[in-house]
C-alpha cells in the first residue's frame, strides 16, 4: 500500500526492511568430475550386464543432463539409433522433445540394448541379485540406492 501511495504521489517517504539472507535448500552440485570419471572407469572394468546399464545410465545422466525420472519412462521406441536421438520427456512439457546422442552415450545405449534386446517395452529394466534381466521397469528409487 505504501508503495501504491508514493507511485501516485500522496506520499514522498518509503520503508525498507532488509532482505533476510536465502539458506539453499539443499546442494545439487552432483558428485563432480573427478568422482564422475572414476565411477566410468568402474564401470568400464566389467562387461557385465549390470555394468553396461549402469554406464548407458550414467552417460545420460552426465552428458545430457536428464533428471532420473527422464530416463526410467524411456521405452526402446523411444531411441533411434540411425540418427543418435533420444525422444525424452523433460521437466514441466507434455511432450517428449528429441535429444541428439554424443557418440560415446550413444554407444553406451547400443551396448547395454545389445544386452537387454530389442522388443518393445522399458529401455532400462530390472536386474536381479544373480544377474538376471528382469522385465519390469527400473524405477526412479533405484538411482538412489
Amino acid at each position: 500500500m505504501v508503495k501504491l501511495a508514493r507511485m501516485v504521489g500522496f506520499i514522498t517517504w518509503e520503508i525498507q526492511i532488509p532482505s533476510r539472507r536465502v539458506e539453499p535448500f539443499r546442494d545439487t552440485r552432483g558428485p563432480g568430475e573427478e568422482a564422475v570419471a572414476k565411477m566410468f572407469e568402474t564401470l568400464g572394468k566389467s562387461d557385465s550386464p549390470k555394468a553396461r546399464r549402469d554406464q548407458a545410465i550414467l552417460r545420460l545422466l552426465f552428458d545430457l543432463g536428464l533428471r532420473r525420472e527422464s530416463i526410467v519412462s524411456l521405452d526402446l521406441q523411444h531411441c533411434s539409433d540411425e540418427s543418435r536421438t533420444l525422444q525424452i520427456m523433460l521437466k514441466g512439457h507434455s511432450q517428449r522433445m528429441p535429444k541428439r546422442l554424443p557418440p560415446v552415450t550413444a554407444d553406451a545405449l547400443k551396448r547395454w540394448i545389445e544386452i537387454q534386446g530389442t522388443e518393445d517395452g522399458p529401455l532400462f529394466i530390472r536386474i536381479d541379485r544373480r544377474g538376471a534381466l528382469r522385465p519390469d521397469r527400473l524405477s526412479g528409487m533405484a538411482f538412489t540406492t
